[in-house]
């Protein structure tokens, strides 16, 4: 912290009819003073060293802090007056916003004030934008953009700003750097309204003592016959919503939260959120207060029941605690308004939604009736955002289709806005634009873009940026739609599926190249180039997730009929699997760059991994390695000494199965055995209650049978094993009828199971599309450990899963097995 200086007191005298400029720095030496409360807190007290520590360093004048009782300033000498003094006690609005801020300069003296600490502080950088023309670009110590001034004046007059959206937050910010930097750009999140009844009533509390309060659960449409109620495993568990209707709850829960504001009365909200789970209560007494109806997301209607008990509770806390606020989900359940409650006026609904969807008109239109439905029933409404980076492979931008929506969220209720952003640096001003639309949804998105790209790179390279974010834009809000990814139905999008890959044209990724290489070039200062070189290391991985992901989903267009095509496809193979481990390891080394680091790994699911990626091209060479004597066995034998792990597995795993010496430890992998449409030791998974999958002999790639997946959403075939540790191949074939359009994709993966039953991570997944009238071969190779982050493997479960698929689509399945490997030397 700054040393403070301490001066005496003199009179000060201000006029708001002075209007002369206020000079605070003249030639590189300081003129004026900051002055800060006496009994200023450790959040102004920050505030003002960043005030003066961007004065320096524009300017190169160290610019004295004093505290305001012991000052003593000749009468000419310029003052900055930080948060309330009583030199200059500045009037607010009589309707303003505690983040709200007054900038104020006449006479000597200019003052920065809000109505509190936050809004003093974000006046602090507001003055540092509008008058030293500060930018924090981007997180880190490169993004901070500061203009050499050797001169700095204020000119007289009164600035008065405040946000349009009262709470602003987001989640997956990683780090200081990166928190300090959303701050900067005026984050301030307000409203208490995640998920949290799992905290109301703790297990460990009520579990044995109010069984009652927790749930009756009859399945996800309320279909299945009533078991026993769900008792929470653990504190963590929020598998599960509390009975709305058991006697006793309301006051329970009213009880809890008022001996919360009790102990925490600087607190000025509390999350009434449901938890993430779609396990509601379906005893009678809930049941008799259903209408049976499901809302706009497909899902059980609770509204009623759930903003009828909110209320209840949020009465009784009022009349102990009168300036409270609730927040809540509209999610899942309760997604939409109720009908037959009022939602009270102290309680605000976060609607859940990806709003980048609304680029398909289709769904804005849903989302927009929605949201007035919503603005009819709620005084204050709140929007629950996706706009992730991490862990999406591309730059996911659409900074005008932000601005838009958002402007329709403010004119409709809209007041407060947390996302879940997780973001990826790589994608430049898409969070710098989202602050500065979050604060004012009405600011010119094309201005704050093009300043935005000068800024970064300077006036020459700042065309070449512009039209690089331009191309992500254009993917993401027109290419995208008419993917096989792209999805109507849900809350958010896929972003655990790479899909979206498969449709980048080519030229978007060499083009792109050439315009970081230009940027690069022109950028017109060490900062700058070192910025775009930032972006460059970015766009690697986006590049590199894109090559191999193609790779991957064209192997089934690659024909060998020959042992020279065998041959160009190992060394395509080769040249795939070589680019899927750059782009591992470029995620191992953008993760030790506060900056660039991902805050959501590839780890985040199976699909995503990608290690894998177009080495099916070695195994299209594999049949011309039955011949010991043949060019692709020395290859294949060349290929073990591979510097590239990856590459000498997967050249291993071919030889073992073309000498015979893989054990397969699935049983009936082509569906022979079984009972009508049921095959023996598969379980057949069809999720959403969408489709079948079942056996058939419409068409077989060995003996009579194949699983036939018809109109399946998502699901697939899987076998529970007790596997051993080591090395094993996955493998499997399948089918699409001629002339099927390109839709779903296929994941042929492995999941281990730990002892309780639970998932533990998968170690590897290939993702890849069925080729229509021809069966296609897939293979997948991976190392199963004896443990998973600490947890034991007690099963395998290999599984091939069909997603995505339209409902008159057909894929068909055979041939599913597993084999392992003898342990290597």
């Amino acid at each position: 912290m700054r040393s403070i200086a301490i001066l005496t007191l003199v009179g000060v005298t201000l006029s708001m009819a002075e209007a002369a400029d206020i000079c605070l720095v003249r030639d590189g030496r300081p003129l004026a003073t900051i002055v800060v409360p006496a009994d200023a807190g450790e959040q102004l007290r920050s505030a003002v060293e960043v005030l003066a520590d961007c004065l320096q360093e524009a300017s190169g004048a160290a610019v004295p802090i004093i505290e305001e009782p012991e000052l003593r300033a000749a009468p000419t000498d310029p003052l900055v007056l930080v948060g309330r003094t009583s030199l200059w006690p500045i009037r607010f609005p009589e309707v303003f916003d505690d983040d709200g801020f007054v900038i104020a300069a006449a006479g000597r003296a200019v003052a920065i004030c809000g109505p509190s600490d936050w809004g003093t502080e974000f006046g602090v950088y507001d003055f540092l934008e509008r008058y030293v023309g500060v930018r924090w670009l981007m997180p880190g110590e490169h993004g901070t953009d500061i203009p050499a001034a050797k001169t700095i004046s204020i000119p007289a007059g009164r600035v008065e700003d405040q946000p349009v959206f009262f709470s602003r937050l987001c989640s997956g910010l990683k780090g200081d750097v990166q928190t300090q930097w959303a701050r900067r750009n005026r984050m301030h999140g307000r409203v208490s309204f995640h998920h949290n009844l799992l905290h109301l009533f703790p297990v460990s509390e009520y579990g044995a003592t109010h069984p009652e309060f927790y749930p009756l659960w009859r399945g996800y449409n309320l279909t299945d016959e009533p078991g026993e109620r769900i008792i929470p495993t653990s504190a963590s568990d929020e598998g599960w919503q509390p009975c709305l209707t058991a006697p006793g709850s309301v006051d329970e829960a009213a009880r809890n939260i008022i001996r919360f504001f009790d102990e925490n009365p600087t607190a000025t909200s509390y999350s009434l959120g449901m938890n993430d789970s779609t396990r509601f209560c379906a005893c009678p007494g809930c049941l008799a207060r259903l209408s049976g109806e499901k809302n706009y997301l497909n899902s059980v209607d609770y509204s009623d029941l759930y903003y009828d008990w909110c209320n209840q509770i949020i009465e009784r806390v009022l009349k102990v605690h009168p300036d409270k606020w609730f927040g809540c989900l509209a999610y899942s359940e309760v997604a939409a308004p109720p009908t037959k409650v009022a939602v009270h006026e102290r309680i605000i609904p976060y609607m859940t939604y990806d709003r980048m969807k609304w680029v398909d008109p289709v769904v804005k239109a849903d989302g927009v009736e929605a949201t007035e439905a919503w603005e009819a029933a709620s005084p204050t409404l709140g929007w629950y955002d996706y706009i992730y980076g991490t862990p999406y492979c591309l730059p996911r931008v659409w900074f005008h289709h932000m601005g838009e929506y958002l402007r329709y969220g403010y004119e409709h209720g809209v007041r407060a806005l947390y996302a879940e952003a997780y973001p990826n640096f790589g994608e430049g001003p898409k969070l710098y634009v989202a602050w500065k639309l979050q604060w004012d949804p009405y600011r010119d998105v094309d201005a704050l873009l093009n300043e935005w790209y000068e800024r970064c790179v300077g006036p020459a390279a700042a065309p070449a940026l512009a039209e690089y974010y331009s191309i992500w834009e254009r993917f993401w809000t027109h290419d995208v739609l008419t993917s096989a990814w792209w999805t109507q139905g849900g809350q958010y999008l896929g972003f655990n599926r790479p899909g979206y890959l498969a449709d980048v044209p080519p030229e978007y990724i060499t083009r792109s190249r050439q315009l970081l290489e230009t940027a690069i070039e022109k950028a017109d200062t060490p900062e700058r180039k070192t910025r775009a070189r930032m972006l460059m290391r970015a766009f690697e991985y986006y590049e590199a997730s894109a090559v191999t992901y193609r790779a991957q989903m064209t192997v089934g267009t690659v024909s060998v009929t020959n042992e020279q095509e065998a041959l160009a496809a190992l060394d395509a193979g080769i040249e795939a699997v070589a680019m899927a481990a750059r782009r591992v390891a470029l995620v191992d080394e953008l993760n030790d760059d506060p900056v660039l680091q991902h805050s959501l790994g590839l780890d985040r699911a199976p699909a995503l991994k990608g290690e894998q990626w177009g080495s099916a091209l070695l195994w299209k060479a594999a049949p011309y390695a039955l011949d010991p004597n043949s060019a692709v066995r020395a290859r294949l034998d060349e290929l073990v000494g591979s510097e590239n792990p990856e590459i000498v597995k997967q050249a291993r795993m071919i030889l073992s199965i073309v000498n015979g010496d893989a054990e397969e430890v699935t049983t009936n992998s082509s569906f022979e055995e079984g009972q009508g449409g049921g095959a023996d030791n598969w379980m057949l998974w069809v999720k959403f209650e969408t489709g079948r999958l079942l056996r058939s002999t419409d068409i077989a790639s060995e003996g009579q049978y194949s699983l036939l997946s018809d109109g399946m959403k998502r699901g697939g075939p899987l076998q529970t094993l007790e596997p051993v540790p080591g090395r094993y191949l996955l493998k499997v074939k399948v089918y699409a009828p001629e002339g099927q359009a390109d839709s779903g994709t296929c994941e042929l993966t492995a999941t281990p199971v730990d002892a309780d039953g639970n998932n533990l991570p998968n170690p590897a997944t290939n993702v890849f599309k069925p080729v229509a009238g021809r069966w296609e071969q897939q293979y997948l190779v991976f190392d199963l450990p004896e443990a998973i982050n600490g947890k034991p493997v007690s099963k395998l479960r290999p599984i091939l899963i069909v997603d995505g698929f339209k409902p008159e689509d057909k894929v068909y399945i055979d041939e599913l097995g597993l084999y392992r490997l003898p342990e290597q030397d």
